[in-house]
């Protein structure tokens, strides 16, 4: 067999070069209009109640609590509070618009759905709305060489390329809605702060001249100021377990922290510990758990971040 010419090489290397151009091409809007004039999508975050996502490797769904309009998400697993994060990619949909509109549904057969992974669909966002009706996106695979996703739209009769972002949180969000700051405001926002211990009580106000948090952070008087910025940076592990909950609601706290608002508590926290077992540790292991009047519920901590904390703030009071 005769081996290939330079000449065969270059025209294969052509034809490749021309296909890879022209998948590219078919991913990306064709101008301005396509990118922003399409509307698939509009509908206001504040009537949501629901959302589901099913998908191949991922499933999650979000109820809205009628305790604080927060909502409440269970993936898997792991059960947790929204973030904002949650909420921005609510706000996402208000409006979504398709960066292409690649062909109408009934133009395409299986085959050619298949290939934008629409048949199936590789994922699909249902939103229920408080009056019961809902609306649903089906997703596909992404866009050659992006991160935006192909989908057929809410009516069923396009389909388009949307930006990836506004799914690809439903499809990992442990990692994208967990959050695990556990203060809902900056404490250098707070007009004061109240330690309790037991039967110790003790007020910390604002450091002199320090209306306004100064450059560096110190806003409080004297060392509580230290010891804030180390509670600031407890970070949440895990929710409670129903179990775990139960337990925890009758134990008495090691410590409590109040951030105020004049004379007015804006946010507190309570400090607890019990032995196992729980679901993630063994009889015997100490876990430290705090409670958050925000999130109003108990939230697995570090133990060898809170037994410091812990300690350290018997010297303040």
């Amino acid at each position: 067999m005769m081996g290939r010419t330079k000449s065969d090489i270059g025209l294969y290397s052509i034809l490749l070069m021309a296909s890879l151009a022209l998948a590219w091409w078919a991913s990306i809007p064709r101008n301005a209009a396509d990118a922003g004039e399409v509307r698939v999508a509009s509908f206001n975050p504040a009537k949501v109640v629901e959302i589901n996502w099913q998908g191949g490797n991922s499933s999650m769904s979000a109820h809205r609590r009628a305790s604080d309009g927060r909502f409440w998400i269970a993936a898997e697993k792991d059960q947790f509070l929204a973030g904002q994060r949650f909420d921005d990619a609510l706000k996402s949909f208000d409006p979504l618009y398709a960066k292409r509109v690649i062909a109408t549904t009934d133009a395409l057969n299986d085959d050619q759905l298949k290939v934008y992974g629409l048949k199936p669909a590789l994922g699909k966002l249902t939103v229920t709305f408080a009056d019961k009706t809902t609306w649903t996106l089906e997703a596909g695979s992404p866009g050659f060489g992006t991160t935006d996703r192909y989908a057929i739209s809410p009516d069923g009769k396009k389909v388009i390329l949307i930006d990836g972002e506004a799914i690809s949180g439903f499809e990992n969000p442990v990692a994208r809605f967990f959050d695990r700051i556990l203060l809902s405001r900056k404490s250098d926002d707070a007009d004061g702060a109240e330690l309790e211990k037991g039967n110790q009580r003790k007020r910390f106000n604002r450091a002199t001249g320090g209306a306004k948090p100064s450059q560096d952070g110190l806003v409080f008087e004297g060392p509580f100021n230290e010891w804030l910025e180390k509670f600031e940076r407890l970070r949440a592990i895990r929710y409670a377990d129903p179990a775990t909950e139960e337990k925890l609601a009758t134990r008495e706290p090691e410590l409590v922290l109040k951030l105020l608002d004049g004379e007015k508590v804006s946010e507190e926290f309570a400090l607890k510990k019990i032995s196992g077992p729980t679901s993630v540790s063994d009889p015997g292991q100490v876990t430290w758990w705090v409670f958050s009047s925000k999130v109003k519920a108990h939230l697995e901590i570090s133990a060898n971040r809170a037994e410091p904390v812990v300690k350290d703030a018997e010297s303040l009071l």
